[in-house]
């Protein structure tokens, strides 16, 4: 019988690019490679600006990177109204994450700027 190796994934992590618990990315990475994470994604909030730095510390760690971005929308009649939809504790607040981008991104003048 052939048992295929499942790998450890992480594809929502927080870097100080946006906001984060780790100090650095580094310091992210790190505890990834230590606890047997074998693909690991950033996901900041709209923020590209850690991506370079990621595929490079990625690469020294030999971890398989994910570039992702996350955006917060807030509607002020769900707020109003206590609907609460992927955040417990903010009624009104959405989380919305792309997964998957191609690095490099190459964005235009009026996308760089939008975001």
């Amino acid at each position: 019988m052939n048992m295929k190796t499942l790998i450890d994934v992480n594809a929502h992590l927080h870097t100080p690019y946006s906001f984060s618990a780790f100090k650095d990315v580094r310091q992210a990475l790190d505890m990834a490679a230590a606890e047997g994470v074998g693909v690991v994604g950033i996901n900041d909030f709209y923020s590209l600006d850690g991506y370079r730095e990621w595929n490079d510390e990625c690469a020294a760690r030999h971890l398989y990177p994910l570039f992702n971005i996350e955006f917060i929308s807030l509607n002020s009649e769900d707020q109003a109204a206590g609907l609460r939809v992927n955040d417990p504790n903010n009624p009104g607040r959405t989380y919305l994450s792309g997964k998957g981008l191609v690095y490099p991104v190459i964005l235009s003048g009026k996308e760089a700027q939008m975001l």
